[in-house]
């Protein structure tokens, strides 16, 4: 049958989780070897800000008015863009509801400079709750390596801001984090953010505090130990992940056990679901499968329904792996639809029907007339058909 999306969650009358990654790529046009992105490009990140239940993710972070000493090196709260901002906006304008923002990139042109590449976007800052969409150009510069990415953000000054993860606000020789070179040293990375964070923000020599970035094979860590930065009663602990492109797949911001915000990039593409046609079986049929193949970037939950009834509850599937479900034997003649459900870590939602007849059992066959064998008819009728004959000889 045919095959459709569908438009909201509560069509599945199953629950799931959510989580992210994914991006529409058109046919690339040259650009530099250490750039991932294409003209065409359209990249969606989701940004969340966690007040938990009376704000309490919160709570620690501002009893030890932790804002105001992060900002310090950085000068957060004159550039509008301190944790305090981010907590208010949530509490007051939007609310606890995430993604609190969706930030569009549309890749609109690309040009390779000397040491660096300069790419420039359409760039929307949406907010789904009051339905706002703000789109204007923004222009990112991709430093060719290792060392010169880390110029480019401010020597890790970038990371510190939710605001400035996301943006660069225009202010010329800065980036934004959401995009990285590939291919780079994510060590010589670390290294040098370590020594700028010292030399250009004076992190430990003015201010006296700790904060040190460390490699991952796909990105970097910012942390700070226990009272590392004035006042920290917890540690503190900023993420970042980056995929082959190297574009962003999650930047996340802890403090303890507590999520305070993350960035993670939206899968925007539906699973892509195949399965076969619609079959009929016979009445006694036994060992009837339906198999289902579906792909996506973050896959999630699946479920069946029988005639609108869950015969398989919400079950983790693979990309590229066969989900395979076993049809009971000895259903009644009649019509079955079955139909699965799949959902990814980001709610993009796909279903897929097919319809099994059960043909009715064939009648049995009609009896014979007891002394209308066909061999002793036959014989009958032609022993009559011998006697009409003698008889009208004989009254020649």
């Amino acid at each position: 049958m045919k095959k459709n999306k569908i438009i909201t969650i509560s069509l599945l009358g199953l629950l799931f989780l959510v989580v992210p990654f994914i991006t529409i790529r058109s046919a690339r046009a040259q650009v530099p070897t250490y750039i991932g992105l294409a003209v065409g490009d359209h990249y969606e990140w989701d940004n969340n800000i966690y007040l938990g239940t009376g704000n309490g993710t919160w709570v620690q972070w501002r009893a030890d008015n932790m804002t105001q000493h992060w900002s310090l090196p950085f000068d957060h709260i004159l550039q509008w863009v301190d944790m305090d901002g981010i907590y208010g906006v949530a509490t007051g304008k939007i609310g606890p509801t995430i993604p609190q923002y969706r930030y569009h990139y549309n890749i609109t042109t690309i040009a390779e400079k000397t040491g660096y590449t300069e790419v420039n976007t359409s760039m929307g800052t949406e907010e789904p709750i009051n339905s706002f969409l703000y789109i204007y150009d923004d222009q990112v510069f991709i430093g060719e390596n290792a060392t010169e990415f880390a110029e480019d953000c401010w020597y890790g000054g970038m990371a510190t801001s939710i605001w400035w993860v996301t943006n660069n606000y225009g202010w010329t020789g800065s980036n934004g984090m959401l995009f990285a070179p590939i291919g780079i040293s994510w060590a010589d990375f670390a290294a040098a953010c370590n020594t700028g964070l010292d030399t250009v923000w004076g992190v430990s020599s003015t201010w006296g505090f700790t904060l040190t970035v460390a490699p991952t094979l796909t990105g970097f860590t910012m942390t700070s130990p226990v009272m590392g930065f004035g006042n920290n009663s917890e540690i503190i602990t900023l993420t970042f992940s980056y995929n082959a492109d190297g574009v962003l797949i999650y930047h996340t911001f802890e403090y303890g056990s507590n999520l305070l915000v993350d960035v993670i990039l939206a899968d925007i593409e539906d699973p892509i679901v195949s399965s076969p046609s619609d079959f009929t079986v016979e009445h006694d049929y036994t060992g009837v499968s339906i198999n289902w193949t579906a792909t996506d970037a973050s896959p999630d939950r699946y479920g069946i329904l029988q005639n609108g009834s869950a015969v398989v509850s919400p079950t983790s599937w693979q990309s590229g792996v066969e989900i395979v479900y076993d049809v009971p034997d000895s259903l009644v003649p009649g019509g079955y639809l079955f139909r699965i459900n799949l959902v990814d870590y980001s709610d993009n939602v796909v279903f897929d029907e097919i319809l099994m007849t059960v043909l009715p059992e064939p009648p049995a066959p009609t009896p014979d007339i007891p002394g209308y064998e066909p061999i002793l008819f036959i014989g009958i009728s032609a022993a009559a058909i011998l006697g009409i004959i003698l008889r009208k000889k004989k009254m020649k």
